[in-house]
């Protein structure tokens, strides 16, 4: 029953975690002018290409 219980509440800091990544990432891709698409981080690398495909998508 605690395995049960405590998924929910790793679910939500998992989500807390990747929004406030997005969020500072997001921050600092605009101040930086995509610098940080070098950074080797999985979840840079992977916010990096989501922020490209929307842009390659509102170019058409």
């Amino acid at each position: 029953m605690e395995l049960l219980s405590a998924w929910p509440l790793k679910v939500l800091m998992l989500l807390g975690l990747l929004n406030a990544c997005y969020k500072w990432f997001n921050a600092s891709l605009l101040k930086q002018n995509n610098e940080l698409c070098r950074i080797k981080s999985r979840c840079f690398n992977k916010l990096c290409f989501l922020t490209i495909l929307r842009k390659k998508q509102s170019d058409f």
